[in-house]
């Protein structure tokens, strides 16, 4: 797949970044997380994903300053607007017309940039898709403030909400562990034409690398134990064969990752690199 982009040509690779987890937290440093992500960007990564709901927009700083001094044409940036955290640290929903756009403001302003390549929808509900949000979100669109609007999600909320042509993307799980009703779903929406980023495509070939003794090990157990459809624990593969699954005719159009092990991280680039070559 190759991105269309206004400031440059073209980009290509099809696998991104996720800055969250313990990218967000103490349990990282943020030098760590500037390493992870230029040695990322190093190895042809150029999508990079991330929320204000990670860490209280944390990962949104951390992601800002790691790539500031990198020219802005030559990378994506996406993020989230509907979930935030309040003064207590509960998450919270807002998807009023003001409340995304304070979101879109301070998210710029974290990630130290004008723009964001693509915006997407955290999970909404479709009474929340209302006409004064979507008229914002498009006079947003045409000030350039946000190039591509989506919907990210689990299930049904991601379908629901594509009921414009406003919202052209889904981020939505892709991995060969998706149940029956979540195949289901991805090949609905491909069916319709809709531009499909996939997250936990590697999950099949985390089973045997949970180790609480390091940051991704601990998250990974936090979020085993409270997924609502997790996927089937029995299919495990290596990470090539995960990816080549999720970016298969299809599925995934681009598929992303994320790791605090700068040895994973180099694992994930050079079986990209090899899935590329056979291509």
């Amino acid at each position: 797949m190759t991105i269309s982009h206004p400031e440059a040509a073209e980009y290509g690779g099809r696998i991104g970044f996720g800055v969250s987890g313990p990218h967000a937290t103490p349990l990282l440093s943020p030098a760590q997380t500037t390493r992870l992500l230029r040695t990322a960007f190093e190895g042809g990564i150029r999508l990079f994903d991330t929320a204000p709901s990670y860490g209280d927009g944390e990962a949104e700083r951390r992601l800002g300053d790691a790539l500031q001094d990198l020219p802005r044409n030559q990378y994506m940036l996406s993020t989230k607007v509907g979930h935030n955290r309040d003064p207590g640290g509960r998450l919270v929903r807002d998807f009023t017309p003001d409340g995304v756009r304070r979101s879109i403001d301070a998210s710029l302003s974290r990630l130290r940039t004008s723009h964001v390549d693509w915006l997407f929808l955290h999970g909404p509900a479709l009474e929340e898709l209302t006409d004064p949000l979507l008229r914002m979100l498009e006079a947003e669109i045409k000030s350039g403030r946000i190039l591509r609007l989506g919907v990210a999600g689990r299930g049904s909320e991601v379908e629901e909400a594509l009921t414009t042509d406003l919202i052209s993307l889904a981020m939505i799980p892709v991995n060969a562990g998706l149940r029956p009703e979540a195949v289901s779903t991805l090949e609905r929406l491909r069916a319709r034409g809709t531009q499909i980023i996939g997250i936990e495509t590697l999950a099949p070939a985390l089973r045997t690398r949970i180790a609480p003794g390091t940051a991704g090990g601990v998250f990974r157990l936090m979020r085993a134990a409270a997924m609502r459809s997790r996927p089937d624990p029995h299919v495990r593969m290596n990470i090539r064969d995960a990816l080549t699954w999720a970016l298969a005719r299809n599925r995934a159009d681009l598929a992303l990752t994320t790791t605090s092990s700068l040895s994973h991280l180099n694992e994930i680039l050079k079986a990209y690199e090899t899935l590329s070559a056979d291509a």
